[in-house]
């Protein structure tokens, strides 16, 4: 699937070839996951992870920043911002609804 995906997989042309002879028979795959994402119908992070980011920012406007700093980041602000950049390389729509709440955030709490 892979080497379907990225022009420049040294198996691109083989499975392309593949591909263009066999998908009329119909195919299937499960979730495939490279370099901590999920590639399917597109390229998405786990919702698991989005749904955990979601939760924390959400807790954050209502607890404090430091209810959920649970690992003990030095810094906590960028750690979350980094966070919600990653998920913006794939989805910039849903990383604008999660900046949105992390500017939120009252970092003085």
């Amino acid at each position: 699937m892979i080497a379907l995906l990225w022009p420049s997989h040294n198996q691109h042309e083989t499975a392309a070839l593949w591909f263009a002879t066999h998908r009329s028979q119909g195919w299937a795959t499960c979730p495939l996951r490279a370099a901590g994402l999920v590639i399917n119908e597109g390229i998405h992070l786990p919702r698991k992870e989005v749904d955990a980011l979601k939760a924390i920012l959400h807790n954050c406007v209502r607890l404090g920043p430091a209810s959920q700093n649970l690992r003990a980041h030095p810094d906590f602000r960028a750690h979350l911002l980094g966070r919600i950049s990653y998920l913006a390389t794939v989805n910039s729509a849903r990383a604008e609804k999660l900046r949105r709440d992390f500017e939120q955030i009252d970092w003085s709490r």
